[in-house]
């Protein structure tokens, strides 16, 4: 079976899922504005470089893990969903959309893949209707986060593991399989699957998959987008591939 695995941040979103997570919970007072302004030189660096936040995956966490420490699970979790639904909906970029949309209408499963909380991951897998999420797991006791990782931060190497777990698990086959990625720390799944699709990355990350041979898109520059796998559309699909357009 055939799936499809994307990435977040700067992929399906533009710019950190955390910082728009944040900017939403600084209206409901959950994060002081304080806090989140130290996110915010970051995100511009980030959106303007295509180059991830300065302390990456581990950084943000040891951010995040010092932000909602002892708060209440459930209301994090509600806040969350609340920012996806009001703030990352907003800033979820059209053309990665409907590659989601088109993979499903294709039959094909499709998941959120991310460094990010699962309480933002979960949410935005439901809002695009996937089929799961693999995401970095935060510790609650109590109904209360500890300010400590569950478990690794769903990044680099770890991703992948955690996908091919995953593929195992849900009987899917890498070989056959779809990642959609900007980060350079993303090669080891975009490694392992057939068709790796390199999405709004910067120069170095697109020089590597010129010399692969991996497709690139570029949702802001359509001449850098290069699509050298067959077309994803079917006689029955309802969506069409317009806005990924193939460069020689």
């Amino acid at each position: 079976m055939q799936a499809a695995f994307f990435d977040l941040d700067n992929t399906l979103v533009k710019g950190s899922s955390l910082f728009h997570t944040g900017r939403a919970l600084v209206r409901t007072g959950l994060v002081a504005r304080r806090d989140l302004l130290r996110f915010a030189i970051s995100e511009f660096r980030y959106v303007r470089t295509r180059t991830e936040i300065s302390g990456g995956a581990q950084g943000l966490a040891d951010r995040l893990l010092h932000l909602i420490e002892g708060k209440s699970t459930l209301q994090v979790t509600a806040q969350c969903h609340e920012a996806v639904l009001n703030t990352i909906s907003q800033v979820l970029v059209p053309q990665m959309v409907e590659q989601v949309k088109l993979h499903q209408v294709r039959g094909e499963r499709t998941y959120l893949v991310t460094a990010s909380p699962a309480e933002i991951a979960e949410a935005v897998a439901e809002l695009l209707d996937m089929d799961g999420c693999v995401a970095t797991r935060l510790q609650a006791q109590n109904g209360r986060y500890t300010g400590l990782l569950a478990g690794p931060v769903v990044h680099g190497a770890r991703k992948a593991d955690e996908v091919a777990e995953l593929a195992a698990r849900e009987g899917l086959r890498l070989s056959q399989c779809f990642a959609y990625s900007d980060s350079i720390n993303d090669l080891p799944l975009l490694s392992r699957v057939r068709y790796p699709i390199v999405v709004n990355g910067n120069a170095r990350v697109r020089r590597i998959a010129q010399l692969r041979g991996w497709a690139i898109v570029d949702t802001d520059r359509a001449d850098r987008t290069y699509w050298p796998y067959p077309p994803l559309h079917n006689k029955d699909a309802r969506v069409e591939v317009s806005s990924v357009e193939t460069a020689a």
